[in-house]
């Protein structure tokens, strides 16, 4: 690529696996989606993770050719193979020097590749914070499952399912058989209005998983 180009190009945008904001959920193993804003170190892998990706500051011409055998010209980046913008009028491509060692196909197949790594790189990166984030989660820890058992939570428990009549107060239809945490905010000693009374299609229901 001639300066001329080289200096059109420096500032191209960067394909949508390398600019994706940060996000802030996450599936875990086992299929729940969590929140992994509170994960600490899921920033600095994400930074890991867009440092890692091509800067895409250049380009080069390819030419393709269809099945009826016409010319069109394009650009691409040869680091990754991702192609960029619309077709180039033929004057300009010949003009700015065409990549003779350079088709299609291969630009595809280095582009095929390179998003393949990067989504699981990325793939990699959510998962790990996803099971982190659900491990820490106050339901999940040893402490939350001992309270369960313990009579404070049996003698709570029991008064939330008096409240509701023994009746669901998800669908107040069928029989109350679990009480569910609106909330954690308060665990370990919390308000009654942050605890219902719900049958277990409710409950799974209420937290994402098939009845």
């Amino acid at each position: 690529m001639n300066d001329q180009a080289s200096t059109q190009f420096a500032g191209m945008p960067q394909h949508y696996m390398d600019r994706r904001a940060m996000p802030t959920m996450a599936e875990a193993e086992n299929g729940r989606f969590v929140d992994i804003s509170n994960d600490d170190r899921f920033p600095g892998l994400w930074r890991v993770y867009l440092d890692d990706g091509c800067t895409h500051q250049d380009t080069v011409i390819v030419c393709r050719i269809n099945s009826a055998g016409n010319q069109f010209f394009s650009r691409y980046c040869p680091y990754c193979g991702v192609k960029w913008g619309s077709m180039i009028k033929r004057a300009d491509a010949e003009r700015e020097g065409i990549a003779a060692d350079l088709t299609e196909q291969e630009m595809d197949s280095r582009a095929e590749a390179y998003l393949a790594e990067r989504q699981a790189h990325f793939d990699k990166i959510m998962r790990a914070a996803a099971d982190r984030a659900f491990e820490a989660r106050p339901e999940n820890t040893p402490a939350y499952q001992d309270y369960l058992r313990s009579p404070q939570w049996k003698r709570k428990a029991a008064a939330i399912m008096d409240r509701a009549g023994g009746k669901c107060e998800g669908c107040l239809g069928r029989d109350a058989e679990e009480v569910h945490h609106t909330t954690y905010a308060h665990i370990f000693n919390e308000f009654a209005f942050e605890l219902l009374a719900l049958c277990s299609p409710c409950h799974r229901r209420f937290h994402g998983k098939d009845v």
